[in-house]
């Protein structure tokens, strides 16, 4: 039991350490969104021979891949470098804008998870291990994190096609946006040991009854 306290200490550690060491690049990001929204007025688009006002507007970062059966004649000049990502800014598609205000809702849930998981963890080093309790800690610490991932990637997924729909690269091919990065396959075992602890409390109570 003991064991399970430092892991539970240490768990806890690590998440505050991981939040501590993302307020950077979380400060970044918001200021690059502040920036977006207040420059909102200066971007245009060309469309049709024709300059196109964006009332809404979204910075990504898009991964290319250069075209080698292009002459280097048809980029203008022979360039002597190529890249792999560019940072374009693109107009987000109508799903989109109404549906990214869920990644709000999604961000308590976390929060709330987070605060299950140290529920659950202080319930356990109180030796308090097989009850439903904890099961109602863990799942909502799993299915909120997991949800808030979703929401992430199917909003992630609408900016691709977007940007797909809009951006057209001399001499490259663009393959989409920059992936998030999150791991399904991590999603997918946090679920699947939820589930199985969630049995085996259910196994305990009943052989208590049982007995």
């Amino acid at each position: 039991m003991k064991r399970i306290s430092l892991l539970g200490i240490l768990t806890i550690l690590i998440i505050i350490g991981e939040f501590i060491f993302s307020l950077p690049d979380m400060s970044k990001e918001f200021q690059e969104g502040f920036n977006d929204g207040y420059e909102q007025n200066k971007i245009v688009m060309a469309e049709n021979g024709t300059v196109k006002k964006i009332e809404h507007f979204h910075r990504v970062s898009v991964e290319v891949t250069p075209i080698e059966s292009i002459p280097a004649d048809t980029l203008q000049a022979a360039v002597p470098y190529q890249t792999s990502q560019i940072e374009c800014y693109i107009e987000p598609s109508t799903s989109f804008l109404i549906f990214s205000p869920t990644i709000l809702i999604g961000l308590l849930a976390v929060l709330y998870g987070m605060y299950s998981l140290i529920r659950l963890l202080i319930r356990i080093s109180r030796k308090d291990v097989f009850s439903r309790k904890n099961i109602w800690w863990l799942r909502w610490f799993t299915y909120s994190y997991t949800g808030f991932c979703a929401i992430l990637g199917l909003l992630n997924l609408m900016l691709e096609q977007s940007a797909l729909q809009q951006i057209n690269i001399p001499g490259y091919t663009v393959d989409g946006i920059t992936s998030l990065g999150i791991d399904w396959g991590t999603l997918a075992v946090m679920i699947l040991l939820t589930e199985i602890f969630a049995v085996g409390v259910k196994l305990k109570e009943e052989q208590d009854l049982t007995i």
